[in-house]
């Protein structure tokens, strides 16, 4: 997925009401930043994380919506 994508995917989800939208920091993110890899890859939620739920989607399968006022 292009760095512009996660941008909009994390933006519209906080319209939508999330808290934050995360994306975890890849070898993309690092290109995008100008940033070597292993500089950023410290970047990434901690192994003993709970979550209270985690939503995992196949946006390829996402239909496109439009809101309106």
């Amino acid at each position: 997925m292009s760095m512009l994508s996660r941008f909009s995917i994390a933006n519209m989800s906080l319209e939508a009401g999330a808290k934050c939208a995360l994306f975890d920091v890849d070898e993309k993110t690092a290109e995008y930043y100008g940033t070597p890899f292993g500089e950023i890859s410290w970047v990434h939620a901690d192994e003993d994380a709970h979550y209270s739920r985690i939503l995992t989607y196949d946006v390829s399968k996402l239909v496109p919506q439009l809101s309106c006022p």
